[in-house]
């Protein structure tokens, strides 16, 4: 709403997240993972998952990135709150950031959240594991999903959707 983002000021651990104006900086780039536990897990496209320091629940408790460990700290979920923080709830939007990547890191079959409806593009296979189309990696209505070890770049750009109201909000669990 304020026009910041969260940016990581490095890739080492314990690194603070800090608000800072947007700029598109890889720094800026998060995905919201499924933790084991029907949590969420927020991984920066750095590698790094970010957590509260000491899993305080407090305001001003510190933000930061570590590696992935999966504990209480590193887990958030979502919960509806009130309003539409001023957003058209039927304003057409075409996204400024169209390039997410999905990953199959654990040889099993990963969806990724995407609006798939004006087509999907494989800009950039990351992974040494083949990213075939239909076989380790594919789009239907739930997003983009890659299997087998698949792991790359994908545009979206093309890609419209009808912006709901804003309604999320991130608590730590």
């Amino acid at each position: 709403m304020n026009g910041n983002a969260l940016e990581a000021g490095g890739t080492g651990n314990s690194t603070p997240v800090q608000a800072t104006r947007f700029s598109r900086s890889a720094s800026q780039q998060w995905r919201v993972e499924n933790a084991k536990d029907g949590n969420a897990l927020i991984v920066s496209r750095l590698g790094k998952t970010l957590e509260i320091s000491g899993g305080r629940s407090t305001d001003g408790a510190r933000a930061q990135i570590y590696a992935l460990n999966g504990d209480s700290n590193q887990r958030f979920s979502f919960r509806q709150v009130a309003g539409n923080c001023g957003l058209d709830p039927w304003a057409r939007v075409i996204p400024d950031a169209g390039t997410i990547t999905c990953a199959s890191d654990d040889g099993q079959r990963v969806y990724c959240d995407a609006d798939t409806r004006g087509g999907v593009r494989l800009v950039r296979q990351i992974s040494g594991s083949r990213c075939d189309e239909g076989s380790t990696s594919g789009r239907d209505s739930r997003g983009i999903w890659v299997d087998a070890g698949c792991r790359a770049e994908f545009d979206v750009s093309a890609s419209t959707s009808r912006a709901g109201s804003v309604r999320g909000a991130i608590a730590r669990s």
